[in-house]
C-alpha cells in the first residue's frame, strides 16, 4: 500500500523515502536519518529531513549570490557579514523569542562596516587572528567619537562584540568558512570600561538642563556635520519632552527611544515598557511598568496628544526626523551638546546614561507614606533584577 505524501518533494521506493531537490540545484537522494544507513520509512521523519535539506540548499544559493564560496579559505569578510546580518534579521535571539531589533541591526552593521574598512572587504575570515584584532582595537581607540574626543573603552568593546558574534556563526559553519575558533574569544585582554563612580546631576543642575531644553530653538536651515553624516539643526525638535523622559524615568537609551505612543497612559499614570518591533529589551526583567510622575505627565500631555494625532497608536513616541519613513533616533549627541552648553556644561559632558544615574540617585532618596522607598522598588523601576546593581553603581 502506497504511503501518503506529506511533502511534495518526498517520494517512495520499496517503502523507503526519497527527496527530489533538483529545482534547488540538488538531486534525487535518499532521506537517511542521522546515525542510520537506510532511508527512513516514517513519513514524518521524511518530511523533516527534506525540509532541512531544502533550507540548507536555499542558504547555499543565498551565500553564492553574496559571493561566499563553498571553500572555507575563500570566505571573505564583506559578503559573509552581509549574510550574517541577513540571518540575524530573521532568526530568533533565543528559543521562543523574536529576532533582534532594528536598532541592534543598525549598530551591528556600523561596527562590521568599520571592521571591513580596516581588514579589507576580501579578507578571509579564517586568516583574522588575535594580533589582527589587537591592531583593530588600537585603531578604534583613536577614532573620532563625534564629540571632539575618541572612542571610549565601552564603545570599542561594542565593536568587538559585533565581530565576535559574526565569528561565532563562522565557527558554527566551519565546513564552509574554515574558521575553527573565535579569535575574539581567544584574546588575552579586551577593552574594559574603567570602574569609576557613575556620574549624575544634582537636582538644580538637572532643572537647569531641562530649562535649557525647553527654551531651545534650533536654527532652521543650518546644517552641521554629525557623527556618520549630516544633521539638520532641527532634526530633533522634541528635545524637551525627550530629556524629561530620561531624567524622570531612568530608562536606558533604547528603552525610551523605542517607546510607542500607546505605551504611555495618562489615565493610569503609567509607562508600560515592553518589547516591540522597534527594539527588544536588555533582559527579561527589563519588561516593567514605570510611574508617570506628575512633572513628566505635565510635560508629555500636549506632546503626546500631538503624536497621537500625527502618528497614531503604535507609532514611535520620539521618532527620528531624518530621512524618509518612521524610524528610531540613533544619535542624539549633537543636540545634547548644544543644550548642555546652553546650560553651562562643557561640550561632551552631558551623556544620556548620566540622566539614568541622576534618576536613580534621586529616586532612592524619596519617601512613600513617610518612609524611605525600598531599594528593590527603585531597582525594579530601573530594570534591574535586584538592588545589588543599584547599590554598586551608586
Amino acid at each position: 500500500m502506497a504511503k501518503k505524501r506529506k511533502n511534495g518533494r518526498v517520494f517512495w521506493r520499496n517503502g523507503r523515502a526519497y527527496g527530489d531537490l533538483r529545482d534547488l540545484g540538488g538531486k534525487k537522494e535518499r532521506l537517511v536519518p542521522p546515525g542510520e544507513k537506510l532511508a527512513t520509512k516514517d513519513p514524518d521523519v521524511a518530511d523533516a529531513l527534506v525540509t532541512a535539506k531544502v533550507k540548507e540548499l536555499e542558504e547555499q544559493r543565498r551565500d553564492a549570490a553574496l559571493g561566499i564560496t563553498p571553500n572555507g579559505a575563500g570566505t571573505a569578510l564583506k559578503p559573509y557579514a552581509a549574510s550574517h546580518l541577513a540571518k540575524k534579521a530573521v532568526e530568533p535571539k533565543k528559543e521562543g523569542e523574536g529576532p533582534v531589533s532594528t536598532s541592534w541591526l543598525i549598530q551591528a552593521e556600523k561596527h562590521l562596516r568599520a571592521a571591513i574598512e580596516f581588514f579589507g572587504a576580501n579578507r578571509h575570515l579564517a586568516s583574522i587572528d588575535n594580533e589582527d584584532l589587537d591592531r583593530w582595537v588600537d585603531h578604534l581607540r583613536n577614532q573620532d567619537n563625534g564629540r571632539g574626543g575618541t572612542l571610549g573603552e565601552t564603545s570599542v568593546r561594542k565593536y568587538l562584540n559585533s565581530m565576535s558574534n559574526l565569528m561565532k556563526r563562522a565557527v558554527s559553519e566551519k565546513k564552509t568558512t574554515g574558521v575553527r575558533s573565535n579569535p575574539v574569544g581567544d584574546m588575552f585582554s579586551k577593552p574594559t570600561a574603567p570602574d569609576t563612580e557613575a556620574p549624575y546631576l544634582q537636582p538644580e543642575e538637572a532643572a537647569l538642563l531641562l530649562e535649557a531644553a525647553r527654551t531651545y530653538r534650533p536654527s532652521t536651515g543650518q546644517r552641521g556635520q554629525g557623527h556618520g553624516g549630516t544633521l539638520t539643526a532641527d532634526a530633533y525638535p522634541h528635545m524637551y519632552p525627550l530629556l524629561a523622559g530620561f531624567l524622570l524615568t531612568g530608562m536606558r537609551k533604547s528603552e525610551l527611544l523605542g517607546l510607542e505612543v500607546d505605551d504611555v497612559s495618562l489615565r493610569h499614570d503609567k509607562i508600560y515598557l515592553q518589547p516591540n518591533r522597534w527594539r527588544g529589551l536588555k533582559t527579561k526583567k527589563s519588561k516593567r511598568t514605570i510611574p508617570l510622575w506628575p512633572q513628566l505627565k505635565d510635560i508629555l500631555s500636549e506632546y503626546l496628544m500631538e503624536r497621537e494625532r500625527t502618528g497614531g497608536l503604535g507609532s514611535l513616541l520620539f521618532p527620528s526626523h531624518r530621512g524618509e519613513g518612521e524610524k528610531m533616533i540613533t544619535d542624539l549627541r549633537k543636540a545634547l551638546d548644544k543644550i548642555g552648553q546652553r546650560a553651562g556644561f562643557p561640550k561632551g559632558y552631558i551623556k544620556l546614561h548620566m540622566l539614568r544615574h541622576t534618576y536613580a540617585s534621586q529616586r532612592v532618596q524619596t519617601c512613600d507614606r513617610g518612609r524611605p522607598i525600598a531599594l528593590f522598588t527603585a531597582a525594579r523601576e530601573l530594570g534591574h533584577a535586584s538592588e545589588d546593581m543599584l547599590v554598586y553603581r551608586l
